[in-house]
């Protein structure tokens, strides 16, 4: 099992050094990674704007390559432990739809600011360089898990005497678990998982299902539109979440139901591989202007 750990860290390395980022440590918690080409040109719509899964795909790379540099000692623990990520939530700011602004080079600040039992979480500060406010802010909250039992275990001691210190008022993601409606509101969509949505680890990679659910809802809103107004339904995006309950592999077969709140702003979503919820989501969206 260890030399598979080691094989997926080295493949993670790897794309890092490809991406030529630089990572400066400015505290035992908190680390600063420059990604000098900023996003690329898939990372937009055909609106122009950014897309929500390109936002976690950066959080991903900074997440990797603080890790592959030793941050919070990560090397350490990968000898002994999986992490997997529980559950996200992101924040944009308006001043990422402005078409006006270069998208790049990109600053961004994570810290560790909350550790439990068996989790923790980071909170990543995205900025474009030379701007004075940031344009997304994400937490990512993770779990310790044992590599030889595969269930949620405490890190090292002396990881949490370490890097809990100064925390005690910092708290853990908490997600509002989203209650689907009865009746004719539920609309669900079909997919099946594609090779090229699969990680490291050969499931599906966190930063992917935003794109699953955002698509359905795209979907869905083809179905009551004609194809001329579908310029207008991508739509940005205000805030986001997604709980990470089951993996999922390539060639899967899911589903997602899908409602929305009264106001239109808000949809919430359940990604499930037959009868079993494996994903949740809640996103609220910019009025429409």
């Amino acid at each position: 099992m260890t030399s598979v750990v080691t094989r997926l860290g080295t493949n993670f390395l790897r794309i890092i050094q490809q991406i030529n980022c630089k990572q400066t440590v400015l505290s035992p918690n908190k680390t600063r990674v420059f990604i000098p080409g900023g996003f690329p040109y898939e990372a937009f719509n055909p609106r122009a704007c950014i897309t929500p899964w390109s936002l976690i795909k950066m959080v991903e790379c900074t997440r990797g390559a603080s890790f592959s540099a030793n941050f919070l000692n990560a090397q350490e623990l990968y000898k002994n432990y999986f992490i997997f990520i529980v559950s996200t939530s992101t924040t944009v700011s308006p001043d990422l739809y402005d078409l006006s602004v270069s998208k790049g080079p990109l600053v961004l600040d994570v810290t560790l600011d909350y550790v439990g039992n068996t989790s923790f979480k980071l909170t990543t500060v995205m900025s474009i360089e030379g701007m004075k406010n940031p344009i997304c802010e994400n937490q990512t909250q993770s779990v310790f898990v044992n590599i030889n039992t595969r269930k949620p275990a405490p890190p090292p001691e002396w990881w949490t005497q370490k890097y809990s210190l100064g925390l005690n008022n910092k708290e853990p993601l908490k997600l509002v678990h989203p209650e689907p409606p009865s009746g004719e509101r539920i609309q669900k969509i079909h997919l099946e998982v594609p090779a090229s949505d699969v990680d490291s680890y050969l499931h599906v990679n966190w930063s992917n299902y935003i794109k699953y659910f955002y698509e359905s809802y795209i979907q869905n809103e083809l179905r009551k539109k004609n194809l001329k107004d579908a310029n207008h339904l991508f739509r940005n995006i205000k805030n986001f979440s997604v709980s990470y309950i089951h993996e999922s592999n390539i060639g899967d077969k899911l589903s997602i139901k899908l409602w929305e709140d009264i106001n239109a702003q808000n949809y919430h979503f359940q990604m499930l591989k037959g009868q079993k919820v494996v994903n949740e989501s809640s996103i609220e969206f910019f009025p429409v202007v």
